[in-house]
């Protein structure tokens, strides 16, 4: 994550180019991989397949990711900042030092999942060494087939590594947005950033569109670590590889059921109570006002027409007001008809999963 004061660099062109590669290579090497060590077993389609999925789906999400999301919440911030959305007394020292601090957080990030990662390097090789004697015979000797396994299994703990990072990432960030956007209407939290809804923000979202840009990228990143995991667990369903050889399995599992309410409370909940609030704000003066028209525009028997005609005007105009304003204020999110699809793609694993439980419990009685 960049200082503030600097616009970030685009590497977006770098980031695919490394997504693309690292897929291709994690790919090329699994297969390899499956084609010296199982290739006389029956379930060699099945292994390809889950390979094949960890490759080219769930690998080139987390290069991505883990590369491309400290630069773009240091452009979220800057956005917020630049668009005045952030009040201009706290958007100086305060938001820096918001910025550095949870810059600090994902880079502790880095040591914890690190150290995972050797937790979970040691555990696969010592499983497949296992494995390798018991089922396979082939002896962990230097030989063509014993590389392959160490180099596939080096690149899964890799791939483990910024899977972690990438998630935690994800997490830490939709909590830092979710405090920033609340920090004013919660008096427990030390920081006090002052949000401006602007109801004619050229965005169409009060100046909130970029917090949108997260959510979708939280909530689609969900969608696919979970796509992925039931996908795998699919193909490897009934072949001699058994859950507990597979653990990153239930990480995928619990990486969706931490990201996707994290998301949902700090990047949808939050902006849409500013954006209510915000609301409430402008439409309760007018409320007054219409309240307090009412009690004059009451007809009386010496009213003219002249007067009764004048009355009904003074409160149709405050009507047209209220309506006016209400129009204006953006309602989150705006584009309802994305976040249905979005919202749609997340929970489809969820439901593949349930349908896929349900239908083998009857099929097997």
């Amino acid at each position: 994550m960049t200082s503030l004061e600097r616009e970030p660099a685009d590497h977006g062109l770098r980031n695919a180019r490394a997504a693309a590669v690292a897929a291709a290579g994690v790919g090329a090497l699994y297969g390899a991989k499956q084609w010296q060590v199982n290739r006389g077993s029956p379930f060699l389609v099945r292994y390809l397949v889950a390979d094949a999925l960890v490759a080219f789906m769930l690998t080139p999400l987390v290069v991505s990711v883990y590369l491309a999301l400290p630069e773009l919440v240091t452009r979220l911030l800057q956005r917020l900042r630049s668009d005045g959305v952030i009040d201009p007394a706290a958007a100086g020292k305060r938001l820096d030092e918001f910025a550095k601090n949870l810059a600090g957080q994902l880079n502790r990030v880095r040591k914890f999942a690190a150290l995972l990662t050797a937790l979970y390097l040691a555990y696969v090789l010592h499983d497949a060494h296992l494995y390798t004697l018991r089922d396979l015979r082939v002896t962990l000797t230097v030989s063509l087939a014993t590389l392959f396994v160490v180099v596939s299994l080096v690149a899964q703990a890799a791939i483990f590594y910024l899977g972690l990072v990438a998630v935690a990432w994800m997490w830490y960030t939709s909590q830092a947005i979710g405090k920033l956007l609340r920090s004013h209407r919660d008096q427990r939290i030390p920081v006090d950033f002052r949000i401006r809804v602007q109801p004619l923000h050229p965005d169409g979202c009060g100046g909130l569109w970029i917090v949108g840009h997260m959510l979708t990228l939280v909530l689609n990143a969900a969608a696919i670590l979970a796509s992925g995991g039931v996908g795998i667990f699919l193909a490897l369903y009934g072949t001699a590889v058994t859950p507990d050889r597979r653990p990153e399995l239930y990480l995928l599992g619990l990486f969706y059921a931490v990201l996707l309410p994290s998301a949902f409370l700090n990047l949808l909940w939050h902006p849409h109570q500013l954006m209510d609030q915000r609301r409430d704000e402008v439409l309760t003066p007018v409320a007054k006002v219409f309240d307090a028209r009412i009690v004059t525009a009451r007809p009386a028997p010496a009213d003219k027409a002249e007067q009764l005609k004048a009355k009904t005007d003074s409160l149709a105009e405050l009507s047209r007001q209220a309506r006016l304003l209400d129009e204006a204020c953006p309602a989150w999110p705006l584009r309802t008809r994305r976040l249905q699809g979005v919202a749609a793609t997340t929970i489809l694993p969820v439901a593949v999963s349930v349908v896929t439980a349900a239908l083998s419990k009857i099929l097997t009685g």
